[in-house]
């Protein structure tokens, strides 16, 4: 989970940060094909909490992030939660806003995985730390 930078977002048994959803008990609510599909394709489904907003300037530029803090005149919006990048938006040059399509996940994460590292992260992520779940010898 460090080499592919998961706990930079999401939470997983109390440790890491809460950017994105807390991963302990996702192997309870999905199945491990459908959590290796949110891994591969993180903008196939967007749950509505985490999504990301798109800003059309009137300069044509298109700001893409969550919204960090809202002043009235200001909008900052983070736009790399791992850089932890932000863009300040002057409100008055917003055209329209709407749900952008993307997830915050990147794609690719797991590229720097084996193979082998990819289905113990599957494992972790289906059946937490249970020395006795079946992939651990259970």
């Amino acid at each position: 989970m460090l080499a592919a930078n998961c706990l930079k977002c999401h939470r997983v048994n109390g440790a890491g940060a809460q950017v994105g959803p807390d991963l302990t008990s996702v192997g309870q609510r999905f199945d491990s094909r459908a959590i290796l599909q949110s891994i591969l394709t993180p903008s196939q489904v967007i749950d509505p909490k985490y999504g990301l907003t798109a800003h059309v300037l009137n300069d044509g530029q298109v700001v893409i992030g969550r919204a960090i803090n809202v002043g009235s005149n200001t909008i900052s919006v983070e736009t790399d939660p791992l850089r932890q990048t932000k863009v300040v938006v002057d409100r008055s040059t917003i055209e329209e806003s709407f749900p952008a399509k993307i997830s915050a996940m990147p794609t690719g994460l797991v590229d720097v995985l084996t193979a082998e590292e990819i289905l113990n992260l599957l494992a972790i992520l289906k059946y937490g730390n249970n020395p006795d779940a079946p992939p651990f010898g259970g």
